[in-house]
């Protein structure tokens, strides 16, 4: 990003105290603080006074965003000291350092800061490219990676994976907010890097397609007296994993097609999952779809479940094995029914796990 770039601000004043604009873009790489951390600190303030002056740059707060809000909202006075760097890019890599430099760092903390550096810097030599500083030297020329990997003693794989890593928690943060973010730098989730990774794969295009285990493919053919009629999602006309009637592919665009009769979905897992969830309730109140049978990941915390959430559906036991994958997933999978014949679904499906349906206020006698 070059420096005159045009970034998301906004500005907050204080009459007590300079103007400090707050940059998102700056904001986002700062490291969450643990409850107690952020009390201790309010505490500190509250009663000492904001000590250490907050770092801006062209007026710009770039270190000191914890202490800037405490006293926001206890109305305390700060002082602020002018950074001399002279770039965006500078500042992002002053922020990483500083941040680095925090005696608390969890292991987790550390690899995102990292990941983050190797980013940025990829993103302005134009990907991990040999460095030009070597050029005339009898020493070989650097990729990216390992320039930021000899700069914390780690190797340029570790920098690479720190790179996954970084961008799984910024995506994890994108869905479910804030929170997310902090429980799992702060240490708080107990999740190892891979499964970070993995779990965030399920919100972007490098990991959308999991194909229906065999296990539940006969449970739905079950449901459905052996006959699929439509696959809005599947992976190829020649070989298709599910043996529908109407097949339609990536390339077909199912989202744009018209559903008809016993329908068995398995959508794409990334950001277009809301819009497939949408697509079969509609499909199916229209009367386009007479039945249908929904594979998806059991996130009840999204928008997108409770769009379905009304109808019966059995929590997997466990974590499938999908087809083609070698190792189970990550995450628990959910299967949604729409159709009147729920005594087949439950017959059918009780063997994978619990069936539950939504309890109305009538069904619970709530007057």
């Amino acid at each position: 990003m070059s420096e005159e770039a045009v970034c998301d601000q906004y500005i907050l004043c204080n009459e007590q105290n300079p103007q400090i604009i707050v940059d998102s873009e700056f904001q986002e790489w700062l490291l969450p603080l643990s409850p107690d951390e952020f009390e201790l600190l309010e505490e500190s303030i509250i009663q000492d006074g904001c000590r250490d002056p907050l770092v801006v740059w062209n007026g710009i707060l770039v270190d000191g965003h914890h202490r800037y809000g405490i006293c926001k909202t206890h109305n305390l006075s700060f002082n602020t000291v002018e950074s001399s760097l002279q770039t965006r890019e500078d500042v992002k890599n002053w922020i990483i350092n500083n941040q680095l430099g925090r005696r608390n760092v969890t292991p987790e903390q550390r690899n995102y800061l990292i990941g983050k550096m190797y980013r940025e810097t990829k993103n302005e030599h134009g990907g991990d490219r040999k460095s030009e500083e070597s050029k005339g030297n009898n020493f070989p020329l650097k990729t990216t990676a390992e320039e930021v990997a000899e700069k914390f003693n780690v190797s340029d794989r570790t920098v690479k994976n720190a790179e996954k890593f970084a961008d799984a928690v910024d995506t994890l943060e994108n869905q479910y907010g804030e929170g997310v973010k902090k429980n799992i730098l702060t240490g708080k989730a107990k999740l190892p890097q891979k499964a970070v990774i993995e779990n965030a794969a399920l919100f972007t295009s490098e990991k959308e397609e999991w194909y229906t285990p065999p296990e539940i493919l006969e449970s739905v053919l079950d449901v459905f007296d052996g006959e699929i009629d439509t696959d809005p999602c599947s992976n190829s006309h020649e070989k298709p994993n599910v043996p529908a009637k109407t097949l339609f592919t990536k390339d077909d665009d199912g989202l744009s097609q018209e559903w008809f009769g016993r329908t068995y979905m398995n959508p794409p897992y990334g950001d277009v999952l809301p819009q497939w969830i949408e697509k079969i309730v509609n499909e199916y109140q229209n009367g386009g779809v007479t039945e249908a049978l929904v594979l998806v990941p059991n996130r009840s915390d999204t928008r997108w479940y409770r769009m379905i959430h009304d109808y019966p559906f059995c929590a997997i036991d466990g974590r499938l094995k999908f087809s083609g994958s070698k190792n189970s997933a990550t995450f628990p999978s959910v299967v949604f029914y729409l159709g009147e014949n729920v005594k087949a679904f439950f017959e059918a499906f009780e063997c994978h796990g619990s069936i539950f349906k939504k309890l109305s206020r009538e069904e619970a006698d709530v007057s």
